[in-house]
């Protein structure tokens, strides 16, 4: 087992709470706004990649095109359209101040789908089948 395991695998004898070896654990102080997760950009990309390889993730892989639909309603029920093309793009700008942001835009191309679609109708249907790929 790697040293480190010790400290997670919850096989060490711990009296009370608070008295085990992850308590030990020194944690660096690090300055205020300090990227605590300076990698999750590259987590996030592949997770988004992922994501665009799922059937029909090529319903989102641009803005939607109300006018070139006919979806005249479109912005009037849709008031904050978001997309993977655009999610792609506010990752690789560095638009994004954290996950919670990049999870919140995928949160956003889905609920619209749902919202303007329906969840009865075929791209309901398609857009709950590639929200299953990213929930797994």
């Amino acid at each position: 087992m790697p040293e480190i395991a010790k400290y997670f695998d919850g096989t060490e004898n711990e009296e009370e709470e608070g008295n085990g070896l992850i308590d030990q654990l020194e944690c660096p102080e690090l300055p205020e706004g300090y990227p605590v997760f300076a990698h999750w950009e590259e987590a996030a990309k592949r997770i988004l990649q992922n994501l665009m390889r799922a059937k029909c993730a090529w319903l989102f892989a641009a803005p939607v095109d109300a006018e070139a639909l006919g979806l005249k309603d479109y912005y009037t029920i849709i008031k904050s359209p978001m997309d993977f093309g655009t999610i792609k793009g506010k990752i690789k700008d560095h638009k994004y101040k954290n996950v919670q942001g990049f999870m919140d835009d995928i949160d956003l191309t889905f609920n619209n789908c749902a919202v303007y679609n329906g969840l009865a109708s075929d791209v309901g249907r398609m857009g709950q089948s590639v929200q299953e790929e990213y929930v797994k």
